[in-house]
């Protein structure tokens, strides 16, 4: 997911070089843990962090000479007693979509930076998708309707006529179910599904496709935990 204009104003200005002087001393005895998800891949409608990005935040991190440091040698300190090496960032990504293998991991590799993917395995083993994406696609395959669902006890209200309000709609629907149960999430998407009549595919669309077990083994003899 693209960040929004507050967001994208609040990192371009921490990533101006006069921020960045007056903020390393701050950085020296900490470290940074980024927390990435999806990666730009136009040609898959991809919205994500872009790599061309990604590259240039790399570049500067080596330039300036921080600690690219695996998650699991941040923990192994920290369970020790030990502080964070000076200057120490690590990366982290959500979930273990292909674009990490098309876009992400080639970066990691090619910077000698470690990373660290939290697979969903079920996911990668192509059983499921992830139910998010399902209320995504679902929602983004008609072009309007109005609906009513009860979410635990309190009813909610779905109403889009275009694609950036069915975008809105599923935003608010997923985050409404994060905090349900696994039970009430499948059972509100087949829901979603039948009232909107979607007929899910078996298998992810491209756009929601995971990495291959071949992917992640590949990576895993290079430098990504």
């Amino acid at each position: 997911m693209s960040p929004g204009p507050v967001k994208r104003a609040i990192r371009d200005a921490l990533n101006s070089s006069a921020i960045a002087r007056l903020w390393a001393p701050m950085t020296r005895s900490v470290a940074t843990v980024l927390m990435l998800h999806r990666f730009r891949d136009d040609e898959r409608d991809v919205r994500g962090h872009d790599g061309a990005l990604l590259r240039a935040h790399l570049e500067q991190l080596r330039k300036d000479k921080y600690n690219l440091s695996s998650l699991s040698d941040l923990i192994r300190r920290l369970d020790a007693g030990e502080p964070p090496l000076p200057r120490t960032v690590v990366f982290t990504v959500d979930d273990g979509y292909a674009d990490v293998d098309r876009v992400a991991a080639p970066l990691f590799n090619a910077f000698d930076c470690p990373a660290t993917v939290f697979l969903v395995t079920g996911f990668v083993d192509g059983d499921r998708w992830q139910w998010d994406d399902m209320i995504r696609f679902a929602i983004s395959q008609v072009p309007s309707a109005h609906i009513e669902l009860t979410i635990g006890e309190s009813p909610m209200s779905l109403s889009w006529g275009h694609r950036r309000e069915a975008t809105v709609c599923s935003r608010g629907l997923i985050e409404r179910l994060k905090s349900q149960s696994i039970t009430t999430i499948e059972r509100k998407t087949e829901e979603l599904c039948r009232r909107i009549d979607v007929q899910l595919p078996i298998t992810p669309p491209e756009k929601y496709k995971p990495m291959t077990w071949g992917a992640v083994k590949h990576w895993a003899s290079r430098g990504i935990d």
